[in-house]
């Protein structure tokens, strides 16, 4: 069965080269990555297309900038497979990660599963579990999740959020379709740099996003 990978990359230049690596790592090989490149200015569309020109299941988009729930509406478009899975272009794959997941999603006969991941931050590594709830403590990163293609009946991303779009997405799955949590392993690293979406809200909020966002889109 075809997994979808969906990345969207903004300014990516300094990361994304790793983040497909991780991809072509895997030990399951029936994917495609769906790259999306949001208006970057640096060399990010570069990149993707050297890695593009020489394996067919990479598979580049361009949009004006946008933002990173947009640039996945793009990609869930484009889609061939009929699994998804999602994958930052700052953030890296563990060599397992898509068989563990595809494993646990047809094992338990359920739609949508999401586990725990390596936050990386300074050098330093924790695992964290996120919580599909919208209570303070509630927090979905795209990377946690795989699910089936029928999931997107419930609609796209919510463009118009710059954050945590992606717990609002997956909530709306999880009020149809059957989800479910595994603990362990974590297979996937979540890194955190002052340049990432998450540092920037931290720093900001919706204005150190957009202000980062102008500041270096191409369009």
């Amino acid at each position: 069965m075809k997994i979808s990978i969906i990345m969207p990359a903004f300014m990516a230049e300094l990361w994304i080269a790793r983040s497909i690596d991780s991809i072509l790592a895997q030990t399951y090989s029936n994917w495609e990555l769906v790259i999306v490149n949001d208006g970057s200015s640096d060399k990010t569309e570069e990149i993707i297309i050297k890695y593009s020109s020489q394996d067919s299941r990479i598979r580049y988009f361009y949009q004006s900038n946008g933002g990173p729930g947009k640039a996945r509406n793009l990609g869930f478009k484009n889609i061939q497979g009929d699994l998804i899975a999602y994958l930052d272009s700052d953030d890296v794959m563990l060599p397992n990660h898509l068989e563990i997941r595809y494993q646990i999603l047809k094992d338990q006969t359920v739609d949508f599963v999401y586990g725990p991941i390596w936050e990386v931050k300074e050098g330093k590594k924790k695992i964290f579990h996120g919580n599909l709830s919208d209570t303070d403590d509630g927090c979905m990163m795209p990377i946690m999740v795989m699910h089936t293609k029928e999931c997107l009946q419930v609609g796209n991303f919510d463009a118009d959020l710059l954050f945590e779009e992606d717990l609002e997405f997956f909530l709306r799955m999880a009020s149809y379709f059957k989800t479910y949590q595994f603990w362990q392993p974590a297979t996937v690293e979540y890194h955190i740099h002052e340049k990432g979406m998450h540092s920037l809200f931290e720093q900001g909020g919706d204005s150190a996003v957009l202000n980062f966002r102008s500041q270096f889109k191409l369009d």
